[in-house]
């Protein structure tokens, strides 16, 4: 087993990794050092041209001089014994301010884009911009849950709406309607939703609310059929604490994606 870690300190990109959780590696910097890097995104998984396993770190980075920002990539693998270089995967020179957040699953990846939410096969040369996202869509959130079937499912923040998801199939992608997970009462701001669905295609959403004392994560599970139960909250909610707590979610899968 392989556990690895990113995150994001004074604007640089640091990654670690353990194999049973206790123990984890030194830290290593992935960025380039100069201080505009956050919102890390990490992944490991098979890689389907050798065989071998490794690691994927996106990020988003500030151009710099009020000239937007990139979407970087960084990957560790066993054939080249060690770290590739940086790899641009979007640069948006619109000099409007964003907060990209990418988010990578398998090897496909999404991020927040100035006029909606942006998802690009990293075998493609190009980005898609999602259908039924606008500018005001915001934090994506990814799980390419069968990648042998091309399937993969998509979820993001609606402000006034709620938390939207759909379910998409390569090669296209073939895009189901989007549905919504959480309808959001007037006034009641969402946050930090995450979504994570198994091989046959049930799964989980989840998202954070405000309440009096805290937060509370609340969540929906779904199967096959996208049949969704009934809104159920943590039980050791609310959370007490001045920023919204994110949940995130995961599963133990053994299928080959």
């Amino acid at each position: 087993i392989t556990l690895v870690m990113a995150y994001e300190s004074a604007g640089n990109i640091f990654f670690s990794e353990s194999t049973d959780g206790i123990v984890w590696s030194d830290e290593e910097l992935i960025s380039d050092g100069l201080g505009n890097a956050r919102d890390p995104s990490v992944e490991y998984f098979l890689h389907p041209s050798d065989g071998e396993s490794g690691a994927f770190v996106i990020w988003e980075e500030s151009a710099g001089g009020g000239n937007g920002y990139r979407i970087l990539l960084r990957s560790k693998e066993p054939a080249v014994e060690g770290w590739t270089g940086i790899r641009i995967i979007h640069i948006d020179p619109s000099r409007r301010p964003s907060r990209a957040t990418p988010v990578i699953s398998a090897d496909l990846t999404a991020w927040k884009g100035p006029d909606g939410i942006m998802l690009r096969d990293l075998a493609d040369a190009e980005s898609d911009a999602v259908s039924g996202t606008d500018a005001a869509s915001e934090g994506p959130v990814l799980d390419y849950y069968s990648r042998p079937e091309g399937k993969f499912a998509l979820s993001w923040i609606q402000p006034g709406t709620g938390v939207l998801w759909r379910l998409g199939t390569f090669p296209g992608p073939i895009w189901s309607p989007p549905r919504s997970a959480a309808p959001s009462p007037p006034g009641e701001p969402v946050s930090g939703a995450d979504i994570a669905l198994n091989a046959t295609g049930s799964g989980c959403i989840a998202w954070t609310v405000p309440e009096p004392g805290g937060w509370t994560i609340r969540y929906r599970l779904f199967d096959q059929s996208d049949a969704m139960q009934t809104v159920s909250r943590l039980s050791q909610c609310p959370i007490p604490g001045g920023e919204a707590r994110v949940p995130m979610l995961e599963h133990h899968r053994q299928d080959p994606g």
